[in-house]
């Protein structure tokens, strides 16, 4: 059995509103999407978002959603998709 090496995708996605439900998160906006092969750092509900070095306030975490599964022959893929709010 062949092993596969995992990558990291995160996803900042802007709400038009407050998280109450998966209706919510339709007609969110991508703000920012970034691949590693390193985890990214730990990210919870409540937190605030900035843009990195600008230090652009993106909003407050709402909601996060975890993807896991097969990305090609070789790899895995978690991807991570962040939803905020201002």
């Amino acid at each position: 059995m062949k092993t596969k090496s995992t990558k990291y995708a995160l996803e900042i996605k802007k709400l038009q509103g407050h998280y109450r439900n998966e209706e919510s998160l339709k007609n969110s906006t991508e703000l920012h999407s970034h691949e590693s092969a390193t985890p990214f750092a730990t990210i919870h509900v409540g937190d605030t978002m900035s843009d990195g070095p600008s230090l652009s306030y993106l909003g407050r975490v709402e909601h996060i959603h975890h993807w896991i599964g097969d990305f090609g022959p070789d790899f895995i893929l978690h991807k991570t998709m962040v939803y905020v709010y201002e």
